[in-house]
């Protein structure tokens, strides 16, 4: 189908994007400190205060040359959102700015402690069942 996006093209956006995440965590700017300049940042970091979740927004040049090349932006942030895997608001909302130094920045929030909570049940569920046989 032209214009579509297949299954394995979603999943490697994914595995990018977590990925990414692991191996550039040192390039977050943290919000919540007066941290010093970073070479080559590519987001900001922060704790939820009420899920106490971290949170990581990357910026949106990143996020599209990094994450998304050969996939559809709209079409990996529907796939993230149906997931859980984004960072929204109070209001549900899909969080799209934050507020850094007093000024807004446009980001791409995600929340890997809930990709990695789904990693572990998984891996929990198939060595449970190494177990029984």
């Amino acid at each position: 189908q032209r214009g579509g996006i297949g299954d394995h093209e979603m999943s490697n956006a994914i595995q990018r994007l977590q990925d990414f995440i692991e191996s550039h965590e040192g390039r977050f700017m943290s919000t919540n400190s007066e941290d010093r300049a970073i070479l080559n940042m590519v987001g900001y970091k922060w704790r939820d205060t009420n899920s106490h979740e971290e949170v990581y927004g990357i910026l949106p040049s990143v996020f599209k040359n990094e994450i998304a090349r050969r996939v559809n932006i709209n079409a990996i942030l529907l796939e993230l959102d149906k997931n859980g895997w984004l960072y929204k608001n109070s209001c549900g909302k899909i969080l799209e700015t934050k507020s850094v130094g007093g000024k807004n920045r446009r980001i791409v929030a995600v929340v890997p402690e809930r990709w990695m909570t789904i990693a572990n049940s998984r891996r929990t569920t198939h060595d449970h069942v190494d177990e029984i046989y």
